[in-house]
């Protein structure tokens, strides 16, 4: 499968111009100097219970689960990115993040947290300061892109494993 090479930098609005079939094989883009292949996969595929994972590397891998509505895709994407460029450089970042996400489902399943909670939202999280900016840049776009916040978090969240 061919990665489509798009290194333009700060560009990840390409992802609203390539197919699904191109987004499944996997978009290479330039963001916040940082060289990231985005692609989407089957909810069931990613590592771990979330719409969207990044995962360290040359270039570093987001991937984002399949949803019908392409906008909802490239949100989740942008989210991902910045969160990465906080993240990137931080010792042992994917593994300490991987921990505590899995930890969080353990105590969601302990009825710890709500069912919608975000682990990033968790103040012991490692990544807690990035995601919170990624967040913000998340809601940014979504509303520059005139995306109905309540709507995405519902079609996100309709996403989760039971």
């Amino acid at each position: 499968m061919a990665t489509r090479q798009i290194l333009q930098p700060t560009n990840r609005e390409t992802l609203l111009e390539v197919s699904d079939a191109e987004l499944g094989r996997g978009v290479r883009i330039r963001e916040k100097g940082i060289d990231f292949v985005v692609r989407t996969v089957p909810h069931r595929k990613q590592r771990y219970e979330t719409s969207g994972d990044w995962i360290p590397g040359d270039p570093a891998e987001i991937r984002v689960s399949k949803l019908k509505n392409r906008l909802y895709v490239y949100l989740i994407a942008v989210h991902e990115m910045t969160e990465y460029a906080g993240c990137a450089g931080k010792k042992d970042i994917d593994q300490r993040s991987i921990t505590f996400d899995l930890l969080f489902e353990l105590e969601r399943k302990a009825k710890l947290h709500g069912p919608f909670d975000e682990p990033g939202d968790d103040r012991r999280a490692p990544y807690y300061a990035d995601h919170q900016a990624a967040t913000e840049d998340e809601k940014h776009e979504a509303a520059k892109l005139g995306v109905d916040w309540d709507s995405y978090e519902k079609a996100v969240n309709r996403l989760r494993r039971n």
